[in-house]
């Protein structure tokens, strides 16, 4: 299994076997700001509509869900942990890991949200399931990072709220409409106003089983927007 950093501005581990991209994370830094409770309620009932709960690394849906044994696959999971914390490729935001099937791609994705979720590294999961009609396809996916990031971002719920009020069709329009105006324009503007200076939270997303989205031209859409705004 090997992995390889490129240069960006958003951090992204892409996983793959024969070129297939399965895994991938993103980093994003963010704020904390806490808001009234009334402020979210709009917006967590329509987001949660679209939101795939069963796509997320610790959803009880799973059932014996694939693990790393104690000792094994340590050096590839150093290395990310290390990648993800800053100690290396610290100017790469993009890191490809890839192997054969059954290398074990999906339980080191496992491992490392449950190191990450233990130091307060994780904002948000998306996992990808073939079989699951909620997570095979990418109707989902932008609104379940957005719901992810409004729970460790508690800034971006009245901002988001703010989004879908206006543009109530947005939950459904393209996927890069969505990622674009819920997730990156979002946290851009909580950067301009300096909530990021004030706490800092977990940046990493991670994204596990893309080659199980039965679109494959999707597939190629969000490999291509993630890249473009890396």
């Amino acid at each position: 299994m090997t992995g390889h950093a490129n240069s960006g501005s958003l951090g992204v581990l892409v996983s793959s076997s024969h070129f297939s991209l399965n895994v991938w994370l993103c980093i994003i830094n963010k704020s904390y700001i806490t808001l009234p409770k009334q402020a979210s309620v709009v917006l967590l009932k329509a987001l949660v509509t679209y939101v795939a709960a069963n796509a997320f690394h610790d959803s009880d849906d799973h059932v014996d869900p694939p693990q790393c044994h104690e000792n094994t696959r340590v050096t590839v999971i150093e290395k990310i942990m290390d990648w993800v914390t800053s100690k290396i490729d610290t100017e790469s935001f993009i890191m490809w890991l890839y192997g054969p099937a059954g290398a074990g791609k999906l339980a080191i994705a496992r491992k490392i949200a449950e190191l990450c979720v233990t130091h307060n590294l994780l904002l948000a999961s998306f996992f990808f399931f073939r079989l699951n009609s909620g997570c095979n396809t990418m109707k989902a996916f932008a609104s379940s990072i957005a719901y992810q990031v409004t729970c460790e971002v508690p800034a971006s719920r009245a901002l988001i709220e703010t989004i879908i009020e206006n543009d109530p069709l947005i939950l459904s329009s393209l996927l890069e409409n969505q990622f674009t105006k819920l997730i990156l324009d979002l946290l851009r503007l909580l950067s301009e106003q300096g909530h990021f200076l004030q706490r800092s939270l977990p940046p990493l997303i991670i994204i596990d089983g893309l080659d199980e989205c039965l679109d494959q031209e999707v597939q190629t859409t969000l490999i291509r927007f993630v890249t473009s705004h890396s």
